[in-house]
This record gives C-alpha cells, structure tokens and sequence, in this order.
C-alpha cells in the first residue's frame, strides 16, 4: 500500500490595512510605540538613555497631545485588526524641523520586530507618499538615526536623498539624524 504523501497547505497572506487612530485608541498606540522603539533601539543604546526617552517621550499626555495636533496624523497597519506597526505625518505647521508648508514630514514609522519583513513598512511607506501627493506636496522628508543601518538602506533603496542633518534628543544624549527627502515629481 503506497504511504500517503503530505502537501503544505497553501497559506493566504494576511491582508494589512491602515486605518487612522482613534481617540480611544492613543493607550494602544502609545504601548506599541514604546514596544516598537524599545525593539529597534535598546541594543544600541544604554538603558538609562532608553528609560529616560520612555518615560518622558513616549507617555500617554505627550502622544495625546501630538495626536489632537490637527496637523499630525497617526495610522496604524494591522494584520487581523490587530495593530503591529503605525506611522505619523506631520503637515505644516506641526513638523519637527523643516516646516515647509510644501512638504509632508515622515516622523515615525515602526513595524513590531515579529512583523517585519512581511513588507508592512513598504506599505506605509507607500501611503505616506500617496498622503503627500494627494496633498499635492513637493517632497516626503524624515530623519533616521545615523547608526540605523537598516533604516537608512530601506530609505535610500525606495530613491530618499540626503540632504541635512540635526541634532535628535535621546534621553540625556544628542544623537545625529540624517535627513532625507524623496521629491515626489520624479516618481
């Protein structure tokens, strides 16, 4: 009698959305935020730095605060309604150095570490420019840590340049921030 062979079953990709934070949705913005962070920049940092950018930088009073700004956006990627990642953009006035009022400002953009390379930050990405274009904006800008590898390969491989620099609090510390802008007439 032949064995029975086993075949994979196909698996469907999770389907992402982005959807725009709530209100009654800042407590779990502000625990993915600290989560996301703490991921992508504990290991490169002291904790006293990282314990003092979390308690004084992401706290619920500060990310409400920034989320009434009617300038500021924040939008979560979810997988099953679940949020594993989220972005904010900046419109002027509210932007953190530039305030160009032709330009669309990339503050934060983090992917839980379980959830990354699924494509979810492409995703945002994504959106953030076509928030930009359908604003009818010159660029998208950000800055990125200059000791962010990763971060500054994904920017540079979807065609940011770099154009400045500045000075990014981290707890008790001044860190450099590369910043980089994408010019949304040549894509």
């Amino acid at each position: 009698m032949p064995t029975r062979q086993k075949f994979p079953i196909p698996m469907h990709r999770k389907t992402a959305t982005i959807n725009a934070v709530l209100e009654s949705q800042i407590e779990q913005l502000v625990q993915l935020a600290r989560t996301t962070f703490y991921e992508t920049f504990s290991a490169t940092n002291s904790p006293k730095t990282m314990e003092i950018h979390l308690n004084t930088i992401i706290t619920t009073d500060r990310l409400l605060k920034e989320w009434k700004d009617p300038k500021s956006k924040f939008f979560f990627i979810e997988e099953e309604q679940v949020p594993v990642g989220f972005l904010k953009l900046n419109f002027y006035p509210a932007q953190s150095d530039l305030n160009d009022p032709n330009s669309l400002e990339l503050e934060r953009i983090y992917i839980l570490k379980s959830h990354q390379r699924k494509n979810l930050g492409q995703q945002l990405l994504n959106f953030a420019i076509a928030q930009a274009k359908e604003s009818r904006l010159d660029y998208l800008w950000l800055g990125v840590w200059e000791h962010n590898e990763k971060a500054l390969q994904f920017y540079k491989r979807n065609r940011f340049e770099p154009f400045g620099q500045h000075v990014f609090k981290m707890g008790d510390e001044d860190q450099i921030d590369l910043l980089f802008k994408l010019m949304l007439n040549k894509i």
